[in-house]
């Protein structure tokens, strides 16, 4: 069932708990799929998942459950549209306005369309101590890209932890969350230039995974030639 819901006197959408639910979000803004999830599942939503437009070939027409018919809508280049689908579980039904942030940063989210796919019942608890849900999706590209630039260093942090006393354990593990971080934000960085030279969304998010894995390529191809160990 893909039950369209119509939009409320200023443009937005009244969602309500125990639901499924299936969006089109206009994004505005340098942000990534996951950072719409994570806001998302903040707000209590669960199991949800966002797709990019380059992974949408896989919500084909025909198959079982397709996605709803969209309606036609115009973006301007710093923005992207992303499909959402997921249970709402919030404490009562929630009214979502335009353009509502994205904890990452400086990005926000409009709900375009939604569509009530039907009752959902909730799997597990809501997480306490941040007040976030943990959210995680395989198959993200941008995932996949961080994780084999930083293999070297999670590899090297695995074995110092099994031969480390426990401080030095805690030691390898920041590093290793450093260097995580560092990755993410010069992938941040790199798609925030390519967007202020007109690239798109997911565009800019290509160009960005193609440069930072062939500068990785091009560093693992020099250590092994000097007879470096790879970090």
């Amino acid at each position: 069932m893909n039950r369209a819901i119509t939009t409320t006197a200023d443009g937005g959408f009244v969602l309500r708990p125990g639901r499924h639910y299936r969006m089109l979000c206009v994004v505005n803004g340098p942000t990534t799929c996951d950072d719409l999830e994570a806001t998302l599942a903040a707000t209590g939503f669960q199991d949800v998942a966002a797709t990019a437009p380059q992974d949408w070939a896989s919500e084909r027409p025909g198959e079982p459950d397709p996605w709803p018919m969209e309606p036609l809508v115009a973006t301007a280049a710093n923005e992207a549209l992303v499909r959402v689908k997921g249970a709402f579980f919030g404490s009562g039904a929630e009214s979502f306005d335009r353009d509502r942030p994205i904890d990452s940063g400086e990005a926000t989210y409009t709900i375009a369309a939604a569509w009530d796919c039907g009752p959902a019942t909730r799997k597990r608890a809501m997480a306490t101590t941040t007040g976030k849900e943990e959210v995680t999706r395989e198959g993200s590209d941008t995932q996949k890209l961080l994780i084999a630039l930083g293999v070297g260093t999670l590899v090297v942090g695995g074995i110092s932890l099994h031969r480390a006393n426990k401080r030095e354990a805690r030691d390898e593990e920041a590093l290793a969350r450093l260097e995580q971080k560092r990755l993410r934000s010069e992938f941040d960085e790199r798609i925030a230039k390519y967007l202020a030279g007109g690239a798109t969304r997911c565009e800019a998010e290509r160009m960005a995974e193609r440069s930072m894995a062939a500068e990785e390529a091009r560093r693992l191809a020099d250590a092994l030639e000097k007879g470096d160990e790879v970090t």
